[in-house]
């Protein structure tokens, strides 16, 4: 019998073993009762599987953002005589992942906010290092860009712990 006919079938066993007290007729219906039986448990294990497959490749994700305004610990990249009060060179930094991944994550980042002044304005912002617990950052500017404050936002997507 095919298993749709079976969980059929089975139904009708309990039917005619509440109504009739010789289970004796009920033979054929009893081994397709057991095949159901056996279906149920072998459907219950390939979803117990599937459920640990997804489990090994949980996607998780998070997402951010760096701020910079005027910083006068950080000097110039270049060791020139730009002045470090107006954000001018590198700034350096490190995120810290608020999840935690198998491997190494993909992070896609860019400038999405960013307030400059004067004639030249360049500013370029990189991520490196990407590792399973963070990432580090750089803000860089030409000499004679001047950034008030600048956002980087960023996304991180992976295989989850």
């Amino acid at each position: 019998m095919r298993p749709e006919k079976c969980l059929v079938a089975t139904c009708f066993v309990i039917c005619v073993t509440y109504a009739q007290p010789s289970f004796a007729a009920c033979g054929p219906l009893r081994e397709c009762a057991q095949q159901a039986v056996d279906l149920a448990a072998e459907t219950k294990a390939q979803v117990a599987s599937l459920q640990n497959q997804l489990e090994e490749e949980r996607v998780v994700f998070e997402s951010g953002y760096i701020n910079i305004e005027k910083d006068t610990d950080r000097g110039p990249e270049d060791g020139t005589t730009c002045n470090k009060e107006d954000l001018r060179g590198k700034l350096n930094g490190h995120v810290t992942f608020k999840k935690k991944y198998k491997t190494t994550p993909d992070v896609m980042a860019g400038i999405s906010g960013i307030q400059i002044a004067g004639d030249y304005n360049r500013l370029r912002f990189n991520v490196t290092k990407i590792t399973p617990e963070g990432f580090d950052y750089q803000f860089y500017t030409w000499c004679h860009t001047q950034v008030i404050e600048a956002t980087a936002s960023y996304v991180v997507i992976g295989k989850g712990v």
